[in-house]
């Protein structure tokens, strides 16, 4: 069994890296990051943050829709400073990422508390497979790497839209996960990662628009299209489902990484186990709202097999697939 402190084995990926000088603009914006100090790093989140998606009106009108959607006992106002909490805290989360790609696993944990680590620890003990299942919230990629200083974890990485976004992604992973291959490689691929004794990080809270292969399910009373793979996977990997979220206290420039006991509920019916996994993303969202990452389509699917007419048009036109058309 894999440790966090062993060797990392080579990354297994499908795509290439990114030209020289783009990383070496990388790595200097990081470091001008890293030199902000913390108290002005809050008072430009501040200021800056809930100003945010002004510019950016597709990112703005999907953040209101997803909004409306879900907190429908809400009215304009309190959506308004939800929306704008979110983008504080993101702006925030996004000006501590160069401590993240200069720093050291131990300044990273200095940073974090843990609530429920006993959770995964007593799984672990038994020797049983863990899957953490977790919302994106603004300070995943923080929460998560820092899970990955205390266990051994399985990174996954996507093709990203530009070659330095997949390398700096690639690069982080890298730097604090016990292995990291592509999100892409088979399920059966995944499932032996897990039970090798890898925890792996499941995040199946965004809408990919294959309706043929979701169904749809409750999440914040809405039908809501999510992929089947999502529940056969939980079936197949007969592991340990531990639901867990990062939480950013703004007033104290903390994380908390929250982890909570394992879900009872999942079986072999993928189905059912889709509307388990919706319910556990549901509930972790509601900790706190303002952390989730809502400018996700996360509702862009419609039980009609349409799209959702609230959403703006997507920048890039969409495949018929992701349309909801056949």
């Amino acid at each position: 069994m894999s440790s966090a402190n062993s060797p990392r084995r080579r990354y297994e990926r499908r795509e290439a890296g990114a030209p020289l000088w783009q990383r070496g603009l990388l790595h200097a914006l990081f470091l001008f990051l890293r030199l902000i100090p913390r108290r002005l790093r809050d008072a430009l989140a501040r200021k800056l943050g809930p100003k945010l998606l002004d510019r950016r009106w597709r990112r703005r009108q999907i953040a209101d829709v997803n909004l409306r959607w879900c907190f429908p006992e809400l009215d304009e106002r309190q959506r308004r400073a939800m929306r704008d909490a979110f983008g504080e805290r993101l702006l925030r989360v996004a000006l501590d990422l160069g401590d993240l790609w200069w720093g050291t696993r131990e300044s990273l944990l200095r940073r974090v508390d843990f609530e429920g680590a006993e959770h995964l620890d007593a799984v672990r003990a038994r020797g049983r497979p863990v899957i953490l299942l977790g919302p994106h919230v603004v300070a995943l990629d923080i929460g998560g790497l820092a899970i990955s200083c205390r266990w051994p974890v399985l990174g996954l990485t996507s093709e990203a839209k530009s070659g330095v976004a997949g390398w700096a992604f690639r690069r982080l992973r890298m730097r604090y996960c016990d292995r990291v291959i592509d999100r892409t490689f088979s399920v059966r691929r995944l499932i032996n990662e897990v039970r090798d004794g890898r925890v792996l990080f499941y995040l199946p809270d965004e809408d990919h628009g294959h309706l043929k292969k979701a169904v749809f399910v409750p999440f914040f009373g809405k039908p809501t299209s999510t992929i089947l793979g999502a529940g056969r996977l939980l079936a197949l990997a007969g592991a340990e489902v531990l639901p867990f979220t990062t939480l950013f206290d703004p007033a104290s420039g903390r994380y908390r990484v929250r982890i909570l006991p394992p879900v009872e509920d999942i079986g072999a019916d993928p189905v059912e186990n889709c509307r388990v996994l919706r319910r556990e993303l549901e509930k972790l969202i509601r900790l706190q709202p303002e952390d989730y990452l809502w400018t996700l389509r996360i509702f862009n699917n419609q039980p009609d097999g349409k799209a959702n007419p609230e959403y703006p048009p997507p920048t890039i036109p969409l495949l018929p697939h992701e349309q909801g058309m056949e």
